[in-house]
């Protein structure tokens, strides 16, 4: 992959989580070292084998990292439990560690999720991603209300369907885990890319691209299930311009941060 085609996530990394305000007046030395944060927590006795917190989530070992990459992840997954014991449920942070180590610096990738972390504790509205299990859970569920909203028809059939208590359970599964293992290589990147400038919108703008290039194929669905498969169907082979044209379709529904926060 052309790292040169990301559409620039790779060089606003140091602009949205990195670096620091200049009105801020404390800085934390570590924030960019890992290394120091490694002798921190661990002194002279940094470990081969980590056992680390994964929040509710998964290391999926699937992805190209190397066997260090993943060393990393959970390395630094194990510095953010010792530093945060609050942060206990995040099931998206070793998935967007995982993406990060691709490309950018081990240093780079503590860096940010130092910032996810301590941005989503410090506010009670989703900035990045939703923090904790019950917000996770809410997170799927104003998804539904959003499909209510702006695609009433399609909900109101999928409503009608025996099973359908049981439709948000396929929001909890892609958006919990970045869609990895879902989506092409490759797409997961524009994901990425897009997430470092809106943060938790694009999983919305996403699921509603699949949803109304689907809908009218979802109609002829005789079950959440039969809907679930359909969907993921699709995105298995979401990846160049067919991609490209999902990642349209969700861009072009108008989604405010003012309404979702006033679904939660």
């Amino acid at each position: 992959m052309n790292l040169n085609q990301m559409d620039g996530s790779l060089f606003f990394i140091d602009d949205l989580f990195i670096f620091q305000k200049k009105s801020q007046k404390k800085k934390i030395v570590y924030d960019r070292d890992l290394n120091i944060a490694i002798r921190r927590v661990f002194g002279n006795n940094i470990p081969e084998i980590i056992d680390p917190p994964l929040f509710g989530g998964e290391i999926n070992h699937g992805l190209p990292l190397t066997k260090k990459g993943f060393w990393n992840v959970e390395i630094i997954l194990k510095i953010l439990g010792f530093d945060y014991s609050e942060l206990r449920d995040c099931p998206i942070l070793p998935s967007i560690l995982t993406l990060l180590l691709h490309f950018a610096t081990p240093s780079e990738a503590f860096g940010v999720a130092l910032q996810i972390v301590r941005t989503g504790l410090k506010h009670s509205n989703w900035i990045y991603f939703p923090m904790g299990k019950k917000e996770f859970q809410i997170f799927s569920l104003v998804f539904l209300e959003v499909v209510q909203k702006l695609m009433p028809k399609l909900y109101q059939f999928i409503n009608s369907l025996e099973d359908s208590s049981e439709w948000h359970s396929i929001w909890d599964e892609l958006f919990t885990c970045f869609f990895i293992g879902h989506l092409p290589f490759t797409s997961l990147f524009r994901i990425l890319d897009c997430f470092c400038f809106e943060g938790y919108k694009i999983f919305y703008r996403i699921a509603l691209g699949v949803l109304k290039q689907l809908e009218k194929y979802l109609y002829a669905c005789d079950s959440i299930s039969a809907i679930n498969g359909c969907i993921k169907r699709e995105l298995s082979v979401s990846e160049g311009s067919r991609f490209e044209s999902l990642l349209g379709a969700g861009f072009s529904i108008e989604i405010h941060r003012a309404t979702i926060n006033k679904m939660r």
